[in-house]
């Protein structure tokens, strides 16, 4: 057409949509991991509360880790895979208690994430 132009585009800097891209996306796992903690820490056993208090959230590139036992509570391994047997004080906590928390509660955890998803994480 004579009215028609032409464009080309030769490059494209999205550096900054994909870093933001990985931020929102580091920001969800976070909320998810927290959420996640949260409702597992209430399951976790606890005698003398070291064991909730060792669980911690790491979040980058995208991605985020739930993890208890550090800062001296090296028992939390042989707790989370204690077989039957063992004795808890505190009526509904035991081993496994991540499976435990996500076999109920991993829709809610879900619907963090997707809240920050959803916001775009203006943070």
């Amino acid at each position: 057409d004579a009215g028609m132009s032409e464009i080309r585009v030769k490059s494209v800097d999205v550096s900054r949509a994909l870093a933001k891209s990985t931020k929102v996306k580091t920001e969800a796992a976070r909320a998810y991991a927290l959420a996640a903690k949260d409702d597992s820490n209430r399951m976790a056993p606890f005698l003398t509360g070291a064991l909730r208090q060792s669980g911690q959230v790491k979040a980058a590139n995208g991605k985020a880790e739930l993890s208890w036992g550090g800062g001296g509570v090296r028992y939390a391994r042989p707790q989370y895979y204690a077989q039957s047997g063992w004795q808890y004080t505190t009526a509904g906590t035991g081993p496994r208690w991540f499976d435990k928390a996500k076999a109920s509660r991993a829709a809610a955890w879900l619907r963090a994430a997707k809240i920050i998803v959803r916001s775009g994480f203006n943070g």
